[in-house]
């Protein structure tokens, strides 16, 4: 089967277009590839924040109880002093 010049460029600039399309399919596909992963990444940092938050809320809470505990037992030592007991705050602050 011979083919003329002109035919012969036509069958050339098809399969040149074939390539370009092909090419520009697995450009895509990897894009595709590479926004489901920037996604995966994008979730497992979500999840990591949410983690940080959620332990920085306990400790908050749990220095909340420590600090009511001592904002108490401070009262109770004013209440001490107050009432009269004012020789045993000096011994043990002097």
């Amino acid at each position: 089967m011979s083919c003329n010049e002109g035919e012969m460029k036509i069958c050339l600039f098809r399969l040149f277009l074939g390539a370009i399309a092909v090419g520009s399919g697995l450009i895509g596909v990897a894009g595709a590839i590479d926004a489901k992963e920037i996604l995966k990444q994008a979730k497992l940092i979500v999840e990591e924040g949410k983690e940080c938050v959620k332990e920085s809320e306990q400790k908050v809470e749990s220095s909340k109880r420590n600090t009511n505990i001592r904002i108490e037992e401070l009262g109770k030592e004013k209440i001490s002093i107050m009432a009269g007991n004012i020789k045993s705050f000096v011994d043990i602050f002097l």
